[in-house]
């Protein structure tokens, strides 16, 4: 999501600035609403996690902010 990587499959995960389907950065991607319910949008969001878990981010990153902030 911040820097160029590769997922699991080898393919090349690209950073902020890249632009994935429907030509929008992965950042505004994981950003966007789910929009209607159907199994596409399921899987898009499923997707959406899988990218941010592959960050390994540690669950107390925003222990000390503000939950209207972490909301923002």
């Amino acid at each position: 999501m911040v820097a160029d990587s590769e997922d699991e499959k080898g393919e090349a995960a690209d950073g902020e600035g890249a632009v994935s389907r429907g030509g929008r950065s992965h950042f505004a991607e994981l950003k966007a609403d789910p929009g209607a319910p159907g199994l596409e949008s399921l899987l898009a969001e499923v997707n959406k996690l899988q990218r941010v878990r592959r960050l390994e981010l540690p669950a107390d990153l925003f222990a000390d902010v503000s939950e209207k902030l972490v909301d923002a």
